[in-house]
């Protein structure tokens, strides 16, 4: 089975530099979830893979490229992806991008012509690059699957003035598009309805390259609560942060990732010592610090509208660490991660303080084999060759 693949994946070593470089960081997760994507389909017995990626960057001068150039990026497990070329500017970028990619995907689909078993899948949802590639494919007779992270109708909001017109404009031309593909994968069985009502799909929350913590040296474990994400008020970290202030514990708070919320933590930083701000790491320093931490930390407010519809990616490897996590209890979360996590049910800064007290009062051992069944269940269900092998089915199904 011949599978064209279109994200935004790039070399991991020219993803670092680049945004090293750049004013406003982009997160690393996407890319993590797309090596793992990637590692899970190459290990399918009978997938044939090509790649095509548009270079994820904030736009110029946030970003440190002007012009993203065509080339060959080497990945993981043998693979390579094109990079389509775009000037990095507003509205600019977005439109070359799916011009670039359009032209990629109408050459694969003229090669591989009398190909019967194949299809198209994109990673994400790039509206101008996923718009382009649905044309492209219904021109060909070639059925075109999606996978959505992020639902448009959650995902571009909060912006006021002239940024907020023209969000609100994105968001509604986005929700339109959303519904043209043949089939989705989506991370949870909420987003089905609201995506593209009776279009197939298969739900597959998370997937993870398990080999990242063989491969990652820690040392012992120190008393140390931690959170590792996307920095932003609205995914809770001020409220994360309060109450930690208020337990009066002599464990520390470490926090690394970037995001809207960054100065404020610089300066809670530096009134309280326990309070630990690590910035944009590599990947290997959080999962090193993942194992060393006593406690992993995710706290979403549950009655948000987007919590329905997404499962942080961070939790996935909050629980392959093999270190305990404390969660606020989602609606996206399936039924057989409760008895592997610890929940707070009532989202209150008073519940969720008694909660966390409750749990760092536990024996060390019972933490210590929370964490080790966690780690368990990831491996043996979540890891991206299971999980990969079982959308492939899904995909041939639909063929």
């Amino acid at each position: 089975m011949k599978i064209l693949y279109i994200g935004s994946i790039c070399n991991e070593s020219e993803f670092e530099a680049t945004n090293s470089r750049s004013k406003i960081k982009v997160s690393s997760a996407p890319q993590h979830f797309e090596a793992a994507i990637l590692k899970g389909l190459s290990s399918v017995c009978d997938v044939e893979l090509t790649c095509i990626s548009a270079e994820c960057i904030a736009t110029y001068p946030n970003g440190s490229k002007f012009y993203l150039s065509e080339r060959t990026d080497d990945l993981d497990n043998d693979l390579t992806t094109k990079i389509a070329p775009a000037i990095n500017l507003p509205f600019i970028k977005p439109k070359m991008h799916a011009n670039a990619i359009g032209r990629m995907v109408e050459k694969w689909l003229r090669d591989n012509q009398s190909t019967i078993d194949k299809c198209v899948f994109l990673y994400g949802f790039y509206t101008a690059v996923a718009e382009k590639t649905f044309e492209i494919c219904k021109k060909y007779g070639c059925k075109c699957f999606t996978m959505i992270t992020d639902m448009p109708s959650v995902a571009l909001t909060e912006h006021k003035g002239l940024k907020g017109y023209f969000k609100a404009k994105a968001r509604e031309h986005a929700v339109k598009v959303q519904g043209l593909a043949d089939g989705y994968v989506f991370i949870t069985k909420q987003m089905a309805d609201v995506v593209a009502p009776g279009k197939p799909f298969h739900v597959m929350e998370v997937l993870v390259d398990t080999s990242i913590v063989n491969n990652t040296k820690c040392g012992n474990k120190q008393r140390a609560l931690m959170y590792a994400g996307t920095l932003y008020k609205k995914y809770g970290i001020d409220t994360l942060i309060d109450v930690y202030e208020q337990l009066e514990t002599d464990y520390e708070l470490w926090i690394m990732g970037a995001g809207d919320y960054e100065e404020e933590i610089k300066k809670k930083a530096e009134i309280n010592p326990r309070i630990k701000f690590f910035g944009v790491v590599s990947r290997e320093e959080v999962m090193k610090r993942e194992q060393e931490a006593s406690l992993l930390l995710n706290i979403r407010n549950p009655k948000d509208e987007y919590t329905k519809y997404s499962f942080p990616s961070k939790m996935i490897e909050y629980m392959l660490s093999g270190t305990p996590v404390f969660t606020t209890k989602l609606p996206g979360f399936p039924a057989d991660y409760n008895e592997y996590l610890y929940y707070n049910e009532e989202y209150t800064q008073e519940g969720l303080i008694r909660d966390l007290k409750k749990v760092l009062s536990l024996p060390e051992e019972e933490l210590k084999e929370k964490g080790k069944r966690a780690s368990e269940f990831v491996r043996n269900n979540k890891n991206c060759e299971r999980q990969m092998a079982m959308m492939v089915e899904f995909i041939k199904s639909q063929l």
